[in-house]
């Protein structure tokens, strides 16, 4: 008895006095630009709090509804919070570890010993019952922090998934953002068509009656006859991309596409949107950007992993204990005569394993590396993403400008060579170029405008949409 209180003791005293093994992780220190490179770009910590609901900038009411059923119907979205919740578990498995086990055990059975052994007689009757009831508890001492180590790593991996939930969350808006809005790019496209196509048909009726009445060739009739028909051509490929792009937006929200037919068939403008654009520092995009919280919180896994491979190098204790009542009599189950117990300390320690547990070791300090690795490399495709979305939505923002004037100088020379052929100044076929100089003028605006806004929706997501 007085061997088993200076067991129990020692194991207190090195439970009490337990350190965890392995390095304790520390953020590292990553060297940041202090602005971004577009001169363009205003970067000031004032602007962090604007990316909330950053679709709103758009002032498009449609938009903020699909945003809203997005968020609750949508599966993807559904998926990784069922990630979430599942990767939690397995952390709260990982936390129990440190406590105590405890199992009830219930056993009735019947045996036949076998009356050829040595000894038999001494064994009893060949017939006998058993009847054990009790419980057998085991705890191990975490003393050189193995445990510990996995529960912080399970505890990291959690809040990697988490990052990763809100990755799978931005994505989603990016994704039915620039959906909405090639749908609303598509419907110009479409509504373009077709009044080029009714313009065509008007020039094609007045060259056909001008050639009936002889006053010019056949030539400017089929030349406009020409135009006309691959303008309508073009019409079929922008339904099918029209279509596309609605069954798409059907799947973002969660809901059968003729549900969203009634409210997106009515023709709006492409939204855009007239809001500053809060850039921010790059140092910010560390903690607005989940790729990056996710890498770091790997990292910090990695490093618990290592820990834990270091933990295998040194014993294990255990105590371990039961409590029961045991009889091969029925009446005499439970009852004080046939109770039953033990306890005791347990050790554990790894002596012949050929270098298993060091190559462990290595293995997960290899890991860790790579870990940092990639967490710099995720770094530093965040700031190549946000400065090309810069570029691009700046640039494009310029071309806007240009295809605008573009447009206002086609439809003045369309009006202006009309009204010189009905005075018979110039040629049917200077009207028909100037035709389709308005015709690609709106084209390139409604495109450039698109990818304004889609361009937009990019830069939103390389700073980390909605943090």
């Amino acid at each position: 008895m007085k061997g088993f209180k200076a067991s129990i003791f020692m194991l207190s005293f090195l439970f009490l006095g337990s350190c965890a093994v392995g390095p304790n992780y520390e953020t590292p220190i990553v060297s940041l630009p202090d602005k971004f490179n577009d001169p363009e770009a205003k970067s000031s910590k004032e602007d962090l709090s604007s990316l909330k609901e950053w679709w709103t900038s758009f002032n498009d009411p449609l938009l903020d509804l699909l945003v809203f059923e997005a968020v609750s119907e949508n599966y993807d979205l559904k998926i990784a919070i069922e990630k979430i919740n599942e990767v939690r578990a397995l952390y709260q498995i990982q936390a129990a570890e440190l406590y105590p086990k405890v199992d009830l055990e219930a056993e009735e059975k019947r045996v036949r010993v076998s009356e050829t052994l040595f000894d038999s007689p001494f064994l009893g009757p060949p017939y006998q019952n058993l009847y054990k009831v009790g419980f057998d508890a085991s705890w191990e001492i975490d003393i050189f922090g193995k445990r510990r180590r996995e529960k912080e790593g399970a505890y990291y991996e959690y809040e990697a998934e988490i990052q990763n939930g809100r990755d799978v969350y931005i994505t989603l808006l990016s994704e039915l953002a620039s959906t909405y809005i090639d749908i609303r790019g598509l419907q110009t496209k479409i509504h373009l068509a077709n009044r080029s196509v009714a313009i065509q048909s008007e020039l094609y009726s007045l060259s056909k009656s001008l050639f009936d009445a002889g006053l010019n060739s056949e030539i400017d009739p089929q030349n406009v006859l020409f135009t006309l028909e691959e303008t309508k051509a073009n019409l079929p490929k922008l339904e099918v991309s029209y279509q596309e792009a609605l069954h798409r937006l059907s799947v973002l929200v969660g809901k059968p596409p003729e549900t969203l037919v009634e409210d997106i068939e009515e023709k709006r403008p492409i939204p855009i949107s007239a809001a500053a654009i809060p850039v921010g520092l790059p140092s910010d995009l560390l903690r607005r950007r989940p790729d990056i919280r996710r890498a770091e919180r790997l990292l910090a896994a990695s490093t618990a992993n290592v820990g834990s491979a270091i933990a295998d190098l040194f014993p294990r204790f255990s105590l371990l204990g039961s409590f029961g009542f045991e009889s091969s009599k029925s009446h005499n189950w439970i009852k004080a005569k046939s109770k039953t117990f033990s306890i005791g300390p347990n050790l554990q320690w790894p002596i012949l394993y050929f270098g298993r547990l060091r190559a462990n070791i290595r293995a997960q300090t290899a890991a860790q590396k790579r870990a940092l690795f990639e967490y710099e490399q995720t770094i530093l495709t965040s700031l190549e993403d946000v400065e090309n979305s810069l570029v691009a939505y700046y640039r494009e923002e310029e071309r806007v400008h240009l295809y605008e004037n573009q447009l206002n100088s086609a439809y003045r020379s369309y009006e202006l060579t009309r009204d010189s052929y009905l005075s018979g100044l110039v040629d049917f076929g200077e009207l028909l170029d100037a035709d389709k100089l308005r015709v690609e003028a709106e084209s390139n605006l409604c495109d450039s405008t698109k990818s304004l806004s889609t361009n937009l929706v990019a830069l939103y997501k390389s700073l980390g949409g909605e943090w």
